[in-house]
């Protein structure tokens, strides 16, 4: 069989496919996300005390350096890839598979928050300290779900925030603002200031 042969018969990956492994490798050099990624794990330091009870708080981290920080990291991953596309000029690849490559890429804050919350889940089966906080009166199953949703699913949903920020605008101040406006939504909803509890009712 000739090489000319064996090539004609080689898979062909979809556009969407290559972005994506393209976009994966570029968020993992990011300097933003390598530094959230690196303070979200020494934030798990302190638990090598073994007095030390394990309790939400600690998905703090992961959803501040990794979830909301991937909201301007993805964010302007996307307008670096569309000022690509732009030099290039026309391109058989079009944005509606550079947005699926994006948001593939968006697995990798994932996998870092569920790598956080494994731990942590493994640490507080492992020390006979209790666990702090309601997941003391909780079940496994419950405080697993629970913290899933807070260190793994908030990683996950950052990024594609930042994706759909960037596909609705180009503001360079848009990214920052989301954040903050996520920032106050979450401070509201938490209910932890009584007068805005009422706003919490109010609201879908």
């Amino acid at each position: 069989m000739t090489a000319t042969q064996t090539s004609a018969i080689a898979p062909v990956r979809s556009p969407w496919a290559q972005l994506a492994r393209i976009e994966i490798r570029r968020y993992l050099g990011r300097p933003a996300f390598l530094l959230g990624l690196a303070l979200t794990y020494a934030s798990l330091l302190p638990y090598l005390d073994g007095d030390k009870a394990t309790d939400e708080l600690a998905m703090i981290a992961p959803a501040a350096l990794v979830g909301m920080v991937g909201i301007s990291v993805s964010a302007h991953r996307v307008w670096a890839s569309d000022r690509c596309a732009e030099a290039a000029g026309p391109t058989p690849v079009g944005q509606a598979s550079r947005t699926v490559g994006h948001l593939v890429a968006c697995l990798v804050p994932a996998l870092a928050g569920l790598g956080f919350v494994l731990v942590t889940l493994v640490r507080a089966q492992s020390v006979s300290t209790p666990r702090g906080g309601y997941a003391e009166m909780m079940s496994d199953g419950w405080v697993a779900a629970v913290w899933l949703a807070l260190g793994a699913v908030s990683c996950l949903g950052g990024p594609v925030l930042g994706v759909a920020v960037a596909r609705r605008t180009k503001r360079a101040a848009a990214p920052v603002l989301a954040t903050v406006g996520l920032v106050l939504a979450v401070i509201v909803f938490q209910g932890l200031f009584e007068p805005l509890r009422r706003v919490r009712v109010l609201l879908p």
